[in-house]
């Protein structure tokens, strides 16, 4: 799978305590690329709710990362 490198380096972040083990790496992965393609033209449901959103690229691109910090370091997930 072309995704599989990029979840081994999760999961070894994981171990080694740079990112939080809330999520597993597949999860992770999939929310990450839902996040940063809810914008693009393959799937526009970010652009239907903020219409305005892609003419702020610096601001999009920051909330966006914002986001996965915020996801990425969570320690403990909701039945946790």
């Amino acid at each position: 799978m072309a995704w599989d490198g990029r979840v081994a380096e999760l999961k070894t972040a994981q171990k080694g305590g740079r990112i939080g083990t809330a999520f597993s790496p597949n999860f992770l992965m999939t929310v990450v690329m839902t996040l940063t393609t809810g914008w693009t033209a393959a799937n526009p449901f970010g652009a239907s709710l903020d219409p305005g959103g892609a003419k702020r690229p610096a601001t999009l691109r920051q909330n966006l990362a914002d986001a996965v910090k915020l996801i990425s370091s969570a320690k403990t997930g909701a039945n946790g």
